[in-house]
């Protein structure tokens, strides 16, 4: 059976640092029966050691977020263990969350995307009349067309990040590819595309690194045609029809921050 001695006060730390601080605490387990090279693995399993992400006692926002355990005589090892200010846990940007999510962090840019029109800025049709003759015939048996030009219109991107503690399985299979189904925040319905969604566990799942990106077009994610001729234009009498591709969903559930004003991290 192990023994814990009490923990070696005379060897603890503190030690202050730019992000927080770090207390650094020392027990020694003794008694170990496990085959030698398992003996470190015993003492550090053994239910008198403190765990990853115990929290210090007498705080509420220090946690353990580190051990090292090396050997300490026969059948005895030493475990030292770091704990850290919330704040100084992650280096995600933002403090880690002691149990829900973290406060998102928002990164914006803008950019723009080729699309094809027929109208011109004041939304009239490009027209182009036939010519009067044509290969020695007449225009009457020639009909107008069209014009369609290539432009480029303007999209953002919204980006967070943001410290989880449970990992986005859900989220990534129900949202992802999907657009918000209502107005959140200053976005108004259909023009908010959720693209991206990428978290990353560098603890073995304990905390989760996640980025979620959405797609801003003001213009909706509708799909419009016109109907063309075999020749690939576009008669004058012809509408612009739209169309809802793509599927729908409540961003809500994310607790993301969608207005236009930010508040800093504290």
């Amino acid at each position: 059976m192990t023994t814990i001695i009490k923990e070696l006060v005379e060897q603890h730390s503190y030690q202050d640092v730019l992000a927080g601080f770090e207390i650094v605490r020392v027990f020694h387990v003794s008694g170990l029966v496990d085959v030698p090279e398992r003996q470190l693995i015993e003492a550090a399993l053994d239910p008198g050691v403190p765990q990853l992400g115990n929290v210090y006692p007498g705080t509420t926002g220090i946690l353990l977020v580190r051990r090292d355990v090396v050997p300490d005589g026969p059948n005895a090892a030493r475990v030292v263990m770091t704990y850290s200010a919330e704040k100084n846990v992650s280096t995600f940007n933002q403090p880690a969350p002691p149990v829900n999510d973290g406060q998102d962090v928002k990164q914006i840019s803008a950019s723009l995307r080729e699309v094809n029109t027929t109208r011109d800025r004041a939304n009239q049709a490009m027209l182009l009349p036939a010519p009067a003759t044509y290969g020695g015939g007449t225009a009457a048996a020639l009909p107008d067309y069209l014009s369609e030009a290539r432009v480029l219109t303007p999209i953002g991107a919204v980006v967070f990040e943001r410290v989880e503690t449970s990992p986005a399985v859900i989220r990534a299979r129900d949202l992802v590819g999907k657009v918000n189904n209502a107005t959140i925040g200053i976005y108004g319905a259909n023009t908010l595309l959720f693209s991206a969604l990428d978290a990353v566990s560098n603890d073995g799942g304990y905390q989760w690194n996640c980025t979620y990106e959405f797609r801003f077009d003001p213009l909706g994610w509708e799909h419009s045609d016109s109907w063309h001729a075999p020749d690939g234009k576009v008669p004058t009498d012809a509408t612009v029809e739209s169309w809802d591709v793509l599927p729908e969903a409540s961003f809500t559930s994310l607790g993301l921050d969608f207005s236009s004003s930010q508040t800093p991290i504290s």
